[in-house]
């Protein structure tokens, strides 16, 4: 049988896992002079970090977890995961549940009365605020996951839907949490507990290693348009032509719909009304003898613009120059938010005089700063997600497009899954 050809829009670790595992002749259309989408790493004056949010491996499915570790070979470090909360000035373990015999004892005997007994009392959740409430109670709502949440998704969450949350906010059990307040330790997300990261070249390197089993892959290449003849189909930038038998695409959803003509409606209002969030990342590099262990701090506090701070060089020790340390501050903002439109010197600073004040660095030098801007980064789940994304998913289905990955199936997936599912489709071509 000869053998297809199948172009793939987009060259993110979706993309790549694709074509890595196609028998058909696949060619890779990337945007960008390089491939790497969310997964891509910044490397600068000898700091090492991910500009798309930072990313560590690890997953459930131990077959594509061996999969990704065998594709680095022997660059590859494993580190256990040390994540704190910042609450009221103190560092609690991670997940919130799991810290509690940090607090005062009568937040303790708040936590534990409400969780254990309070908790299931209310109505039925009718949206992710109520199923919070539903599930853990007051105080652990209240203190931590309510105003985290919020931050993170850049949403009210009694406007979110609740059915994404299986498996990303597991619920602890009443004995558990008896267990953390007396002092016995314990461990939530154990599934993340123990996590792989390359030693150098940061998570990009997965990217790159799967970039050598593709077999064609064209950079710089800016889609104008995408139509079909009698048997085939053309991508055209302003330039050239790209004629292949089969799309995959990968980008985001939003985008792919502009390069078809006479796309009804209907279609495009349901592409307009998909919510998802940007992501401001602002790295900060110090030269310091301070050793801060942790890999990721959470602060739910409204004072902190930044949801999350992590720590590259607790990843592998080849992120940073010798005596200095390394901090990624995540901020989630939509245009129009206020956040959106601060210039880069207002989120550096605000960073920096943020995590001077924790005190959790001392003696450090500036050395390093940088903003990093990414415009599709968290799939917010309204009410309406599952009937915008289904209009639009079928126009391009009937049109024999294969959508493929976080952006363009647009869910809230990570990485390890987005190498599954282009395993997958791969899987089917090639039956």
């Amino acid at each position: 049988m000869k053998k297809k050809v199948i172009a793939v829009l987009g060259g993110g670790i979706s993309g790549l896992a694709f074509s890595a595992n196609s028998k058909d002749k696949t060619i890779i259309i990337e945007k960008e002079s390089r491939c790497g989408g969310h997964c891509q790493t910044k490397i600068e004056k000898n700091f090492t970090y991910d500009i798309g949010g930072p990313h560590i491996l690890f997953s459930k499915n131990k077959k594509i977890l061996r999969y990704m570790v065998k594709l680095l070979k022997n660059n590859i470090s494993t580190n256990k995961r040390d994540n704190k909360i910042f609450y009221k000035g103190k560092l609690l373990k991670y997940p919130f549940e799991n810290g509690i015999n940090d607090l005062l004892p009568n937040e303790k005997f708040d936590c534990l009365n409400d969780f254990i007994f309070n908790k299931n009392k209310k109505k039925k959740p009718k949206n992710f605020k109520d199923w919070l409430y539903y599930n853990f109670g007051n105080f652990l709502t209240n203190e931590y996951l309510l105003p985290y949440n919020e931050k993170i998704w850049n949403t009210k969450a009694d406007k979110m839907d609740f059915d994404w949350v299986e498996g990303r906010v597991p619920i602890s059990s009443n004995q558990e949490l008896i267990k953390t307040a007396v002092g016995i330790p314990t461990e939530g997300y154990t599934h993340q507990l123990y996590f792989y990261y390359p030693k150098r070249g940061g998570y990009e390197e997965f990217c790159k290693a799967l970039e050598k089993k593709c077999k064609k892959i064209k950079t710089n290449f800016k889609i104008k348009k995408i139509y079909k003849t009698k048997k085939k189909w053309i991508i055209e930038n302003n330039n050239e032509k790209i004629i292949c038998d089969e799309i995959v695409s990968t980008i985001p959803i939003k985008d792919s719909l502009n390069y078809f003509s006479k796309v009804p409606k209907k279609v495009l209002t349901a592409s307009k009304n998909l919510k998802s969030n940007s992501l401001i990342q602002i790295s900060l590099g110090f030269k310091t003898n301070t050793k801060i262990p942790y890999t990721a701090i959470y602060f739910p506090n409204k004072d902190f613009l930044f949801h999350r701070a992590s720590f590259p060089h607790n990843f592998s020790k080849y992120c940073v120059p010798k005596n200095h340390i390394l901090i990624n501050f995540e901020i989630t903002v939509n245009k129009g938010d206020g956040i959106y439109e601060k210039n880069d010197n207002f989120l550096i600073n605000h960073c920096y005089k943020k995590i001077i004040g924790t005190n959790l660095i001392k003696n450090a030098k500036l050395k390093y700063k940088n903003v990093e801007r990414t415009e599709y980064a968290y799939v917010v789940r309204d009410f309406k997600h599952k009937k915008n994304l289904n209009t639009c998913l079928n126009f391009l289905n009937k049109k024999g497009i294969h959508s493929l990955g976080r952006n363009a199936q647009f869910l809230y997936i990570n990485s390890d899954e987005a190498v599954r599912r282009g395993i997958e489709l791969a899987k089917k071509f090639n039956e």
